[in-house]
């Protein structure tokens, strides 16, 4: 008998029809009584399983015989009434975003969460903590901070100066932050750094003048930026993070960069200083992108390329130095049939 995980149970008593009524979900097969026990994966779907269906390819992965709960679209719902006629399905136009709201709604509740600061916090006298926000065991907060309704600041984080946090931010355990403004609901990852000095300085060794940095950093609202990552603060002018820009861990953005609005940045991209990359931007894992370089709405760069110069025109864009990717996998392709050439010549 399978043992069900106690993190993936479902903390009350949820209905398929509990389902339908709060998330508008059609019902295309099964019974609206069914009880939902759990969450788990479509490989390991038993009776009693709450699971996602978005793509194809998953459904040869799906046990037979077992009466799961499966939200799917309806095309995909409709192959599943005919091969796994024991299942319960529910249907909708987006079910990888419904699910997430799904989980959300019944696993990532802040609900028992209390609003206090921890006798173990240092608060300087000239900051403002407000009454609903928390901060953690060991947290600093510096000189003329503002922490707004909602915020949580985590255990060991410092707050060294001048940091805004807007209603419901949250800034995870043993991160560094100064000369920082937060918009409204912005999460930072663990052990992250937000408003250091940049890397500037003029000369070599021990003659080495370094460059002091008197911008700030600004992150609009709604911006998830995960673990490890470092954003440095402009030398004048600001580093500025627009809206719900999203960033994987480790990324690195330098001073004076400037990201629009809904740009995605994938794990580990290093983005020299003074770029621009406008909105709607998604930046591949491991990508470079040079100083001073400008990147236009709606460029993809693919992962590992490295970006050398502006680029004007949206589309994907893969190399090194980095090249509409069509004309990019054209020369892969037309390489390797050389090298296949040469090496039966031989």
């Amino acid at each position: 008998m399978t043992t069900i995980p106690e993190h993936l149970k479902f903390d009350r008593s949820i209905t398929v029809a509990d389902l339908v009524s709060q998330f508008n979900l059609l019902l295309l097969a099964g019974r609206s009584d069914e009880l939902l026990t759990h969450v788990s994966s479509p490989q390991a779907a038993v009776a009693g399983s709450f699971i996602s269906l978005y793509q194809d390819k998953a459904v040869a992965d799906l046990p037979v015989g077992k009466a799961f709960i499966c939200l799917t679209n309806n095309i995909i719902g409709d192959s599943l009434k005919r091969s796994h006629p024991e299942a319960t399905l529910l249907v909708c136009d987006n079910p990888r975003r419904m699910s997430a709201q799904i989980l959300t709604e019944f696993f990532c509740s802040d609900e028992s969460l209390d609003k206090f600061v921890s006798e173990t916090a240092i608060i300087d006298p000239s900051s403002f903590i407000h009454p609903d926000a928390l901060v953690g065991p060991y947290a600093v907060v510096g000189p003329e901070c503002h922490i707004g309704p909602g915020a949580v600041i985590g255990a060991h984080a410092v707050l060294e100066r001048k940091v805004v946090l807007a209603e419901n931010c949250r800034v995870s355990a043993n991160c560094w932050l100064a000369n920082t403004i937060f918009g409204e609901s912005v999460e930072l990852g663990p052990n992250s750094v937000v408003g250091k000095r940049g890397f500037g300085f003029d000369g070599q060794g021990p003659d080495a003048q370094l460059i002091p940095h008197l911008g700030r950093v600004l992150i609009g609202k709604g911006c998830d930026i995960g673990s490890g990552v470092s954003i440095d603060r402009g030398v004048i002018n600001d580093t500025c993070i627009g809206s719900h820009v999203m960033i994987d861990n480790l990324v690195h953005i330098a001073h004076n960069v400037c990201i629009g609005d809904n740009t995605i940045i994938l794990g580990q991209v290093g983005i020299a200083g003074s770029v621009t990359v406008e909105a709607n931007c998604v930046i591949g894992g491991q990508a470079g992108i040079a100083d001073h370089v400008h990147l236009c709405e709606g460029v993809i760069v693919a992962s590992k390329s490295g970006v050398t110069k502006n680029i004007s025109k949206p589309g994907t864009y893969a190399g090194f130095p980095a090249e509409p990717a069509r004309g990019f996998w054209a020369q892969q392709a037309a390489l390797r049939r050389l090298t296949r050439k040469a090496k039966k010549a031989k």
